[in-house]
């Protein structure tokens, strides 16, 4: 039994609930238990896979017998460098099997196959006049979701005008959105998606040739590089015609590993891509993921990577990858408000990232329209297996909260204890009628015997109890010292139907009892895919596309550059501003013009901004 509990620690984190209270997400469902360690899940890595890097000189026969002996199955070849995505006997634990390969002298490294996560921030919608990025008339953004310096700054923008006097099209450059996929029907984008594929890339987390993005997050970023530009719908990207390919390697919730990220990269480089926007991030060190980026460097593609959204020094407080390789052909973006003050959530280091680029309030294109639906835990939810669920209200100083818990006394004042031999299962029915995607988030606090007791997230097409012929959607054992945590998991296609069951699983065995769980939060998001949504969006994942797009422009005015070259344009040509010093390492925002001329002016005209 726990002997250690912190209420004042569990208060702290309970009032994040509050912040959830206005949001709903949607579901995936379950066969079997199969249990995750809350543990396992905040070191973000697949818990039955590795990767192992073969050294060149390595025979297939003794890759083939290596793998035999010390794994189970490959997944996988990952961009023919001898590279291979393996799938763990059962029960083997992730950091023995790395431990047995790399005692093998034919293996380079071995490493956990990561998960990583977008870097965006909040919503809303609409046009060019609302672009400040790219002219900023000191214009309030209307339905903002960042305030501060809302209206901005005139003048505080990327000259983008000037620019276009001389080049709005970028088609001989492929720009990769390596990403949540991308919206190619969207009717500002399809004119300007790549034609190499049938659907102008490839899906990753599915395995297949479809790329649609259910989440928003890529078609979002795509729409800031190569909307189409002066076609009089709207917005206007940095490149009003460009060839953009969609990479999908994160899926619904917008997290991916390291295997579908990489092999995303391999394909973008095979692929004749030259940018990547990478508006994403991790905090593990990749082996894997680094020499993906080296293959993209020996191939002279400029990668452009988001700083993170933690609002830290990545330099001291932690990294943020892949902006924080140290690979020479990549730029590490951290986001401005519209008076160019560094945004309040914005990761910096004046060695890891290297300039800023407009992040707070852009306007771009999205993937639909989201419907939210919630539930208040308070009826409807059927009872099975042996019991044990209840209904709860508790007061934690901030107004009472409704609850799902397991035991009946779960929480103060008096602590229940789960039963031992629990099955015990609650579900309800809801109505997700028309959606093309859906997620469901919801608030947990678990307190069970680790390894043996846990929770189970089952999920059905009918009616009846999920648990007996549905789908496992996530299993969670943890701590003795109860753990809170806000989750999310994706529903697999073929559950979204008129009619999806969520259900909640508490097992134990006959050994330990302890505090048990309770459901704090539930919510369900359904996305319906659309071609005319616009949405207004914060975060580094939305200034990574401005310096992106930027390179693009400037790589197709001087095709005879470098990418060094072509770095050193975007890098030095910016505007030096006080926000950034000693906070990236060029002190500098990007500025269009600026960098379109910063080796190569355009002749036979002097420009001067007003």
């Amino acid at each position: 039994m726990s002997t250690n509990f912190n209420i004042g620690k569990f208060l702290k984190i309970l009032i994040l609930i509050v912040f959830f209270i206005n949001m709903s997400y949607f579901v995936t469902g379950v066969a079997e238990t199969d249990f995750k360690t809350f543990r396992e899940f905040s070191k973000k890595y697949v818990e039955d896979e590795i990767l192992v890097k073969f050294k060149d000189t390595t025979s297939d026969f003794s890759i083939m017998s290596t793998v035999q002996l010390l794994s189970s199955d490959v997944k996988k070849e990952i961009g023919r460098q001898k590279l291979l995505l393996l799938k763990l006997r059962e029960g083997q634990n992730v950091q023995e099997a790395i431990s047995n390969f790399k005692k093998n002298t034919n293996v380079e490294y071995a490493q956990p196959n990561f998960i990583y996560e977008i870097m965006s921030i909040t919503p809303n919608d609409t046009y060019y006049s609302n672009l400040w990025g790219l002219k900023n008339t000191g214009q309030t953004i209307s339905n903002s979701s960042y305030t501060s310096n809302n209206p901005g700054t005139p003048g505080m923008d990327m000259d983008m005008e000037l620019v276009w006097d001389y080049i709005t099209d970028c088609n001989s450059i492929i720009v990769a959105v390596i990403d949540t996929g991308v919206n190619y029907n969207h009717v500002d984008l399809a004119g300007n998606m790549w034609n190499g594929a049938v659907n102008h890339g490839y899906d990753f987390v599915d395995d297949d040739e479809d790329p649609i993005d259910f989440h928003g997050h890529g078609t979002h970023v795509a729409g800031t590089i190569g909307a189409v530009g002066n076609n009089g719908m709207g917005t206007t990207g940095i490149c009003w015609d460009v060839p953009i390919m969609a990479v999908r390697v994160l899926d619904t919730t917008g997290t991916g590993t390291t295997a579908d990220i990489i092999s995303g990269v391999y394909y973008a480089v095979d692929n004749g891509a030259k940018i990547f926007n990478m508006s994403i991030g991790g905090t593990n060190f990749d082996q894997a993921y680094y020499d993906a980026i080296g293959y993209a460097k020996n191939n002279s593609v400029i990668v452009v990577a988001a700083a993170g959204n933690e609002g830290i020094d990545n330099d001291v407080d932690g990294h943020h990858y892949p902006c924080d390789f140290d690979h020479d052909n990549i730029i590490g973006v951290a986001a401005l408000d519209q008076s160019y003050e560094l945004a309040s959530f914005s990761n910096y280091g004046n060695v890891s990232v290297d300039v800023g680029a407009p992040g707070t309030n852009i306007q771009s294109e999205w993937c639909g329209t989201e419907t939210s639906l919630g539930d208040p835990l308070t009826s409807g939810w059927t009872e099975g297996g042996t019991d044990g669920w209840s209904y709860a209200i508790r007061d934690f100083g901030f107004g009472d909260l409704n609850l799902l818990v397991d035991p009946p006394d779960w929480g103060p004042p008096s602590w229940g204890l789960y039963s031992n031999n629990a099955d015990d299962r609650i579900w309800k029915t809801f109505d997700i009628n028309g959606v093309d995607a859906a997620v469901l988030n919801y608030a947990v606090w678990l307190d069970v015997e680790e390894g043996n007791d846990g929770l189970v997230i089952f999920c059905d097409n009918g009616t009846e109890d999920p648990f007996v012929n549905g789908y496992q959607l996530a299993g969670w054992t943890g701590s003795t010292e109860g753990q809170f945590f806000l989750l999310e998991n994706e529903i697999p296609s073929s559950y979204i139907t008129s009619i999806s069951t969520i259900g909640f699983g508490l097992v134990s065995n006959n050994s330990i009892q302890d505090y048990g769980v309770a459901i704090l939060y539930f919510g369900i998001t359904g996305m319906t895919t659309n071609n005319t949504t616009y949405n207004t969006k914060n975060g580094t994942s939305m200034a990574t596309p401005h310096v992106s797009g930027l390179a693009a422009l400037i790589w197709t005015f001087n095709p005879t550059y470098t990418y060094r070259e072509v770095i050193e344009s975007v890098k030095n040509g910016g505007e030096q501003v006080p926000s950034l010093n000693n906070k990236t390492t060029t002190g500098r925002a990007i500025n269009g013009w600026g960098s379109l001329r910063y080796i190569k002016a355009p002749t036979g005209v002097v420009i001067t901004k007003n």
